[in-house]
């Protein structure tokens, strides 16, 4: 896992943040369009607008990757999520102030989980390696929902 820890740290980065100031490249988002700034591109009301019968507002697609992140990050002894997957796609009511906080938690545990990563020994178990990897296309996939579902609000 050593050998793989900075090229993941530098991807996971792209996901949450984008390409970095200055860097004329991408690995596989465009420019900004990454879910720190599609989250705070977007008004509480538009995050929870369901865009039709059984798909999944940005919200719930928000509210889905903290639970995730927060599974991940339970390997690295930080507290284990509550609820379960299902319980995880379902919306709070929330208001901007909770559109905010939910923003600033997925950032906490975005924290926590660069902090478990660099944290990790050489020698890791097969299962936390592939939950910890696994992390990567997860996200991907929930950032390319979020862009998809930006479209209709």
């Amino acid at each position: 896992m050593a050998d793989f820890k900075p090229a993941l740290l530098v991807l996971l980065r792209e996901v949450f943040f984008g390409v970095p100031e200055g860097l004329n490249y991408t690995w596989f988002v465009q420019g900004r369009e990454a879910i720190f700034p599609s989250l705070a591109a977007l008004s509480a009301k538009d995050a929870g607008r369901v865009p039709g019968p059984g798909i999944a507002s940005i919200a719930a697609h928000a509210n889905h990757a903290l639970f995730a992140l927060r599974g991940v990050n339970g390997n690295f002894g930080f507290p284990e999520p509550e609820g379960d997957w299902e319980s995880s796609w379902v919306e709070p009511r929330f208001d901007e102030a909770v559109w905010t906080e939910l923003q600033r938690e997925i950032q906490v545990e975005y924290a926590k989980l660069v902090k478990g990563i660099e944290d990790l020994p050489a020698e890791v178990e097969q299962d936390l390696m592939n939950s910890t990897l696994a992390t990567l296309p997860h996200m991907a996939f929930h950032l390319g929902a979020i862009r998809q579902l930006m479209k209709s609000v």
